[in-house]
């Protein structure tokens, strides 16, 4: 048998951490794996819409592009607006969607200078277990 390969801190380091990681995404229930980084813990109970908005050209994030979301159901209700931020995520939260809004159809917006308003759309809220994802993608004008 040959000799036994030993990591260097950095390496081991490296290791520990993606197995960490890889424990905290199989765990059952873990909103901030399934999410992805950038929740805080205490926001997560009340997130219901994140995704991102991307520049339909290169696929890259908008940074400060402003997403409102609407409650069709209730005649054009704001439900939260939030501007993108660097990677192009937003996030809108709001506590009583899931009593208040149950079975009412929503759309977003997405705007930013010299881009087209981006559309986007969730029916019989909620089609899936909150929060949903709902990403746009802006075409330059």
């Amino acid at each position: 048998m040959g000799k036994a390969m030993r990591l260097g801190a950095p390496c081991a380091a490296v290791v520990s951490l993606l197995a960490a990681a890889a424990l905290l995404a199989c765990g059952e229930g873990n909103k901030e794996a399934a999410l992805g980084p950038g929740l805080g813990a205490a926001r997560d109970e009340s997130l219901a819409i994140y995704g991102y908005v991307t520049n339909a050209d290169t696929g890259g994030p908008l940074e400060d592009a402003d997403v409102t979301w609407y409650c069709d159901t209730c005649g054009g209700q704001v439900l939260g607006t939030d501007s993108t931020n660097a990677q192009g995520r937003y996030e809108i939260y709001e506590e009583s969607w899931a009593s208040v809004h149950q079975g009412h159809d929503f759309h977003g917006t997405a705007g930013k200078p010299y881009f087209q308003t981006g559309y986007a759309y969730i029916e019989d809220w909620p089609p899936e277990p909150p929060p949903v994802r709902r990403d746009f993608a802006l075409w330059p004008e």
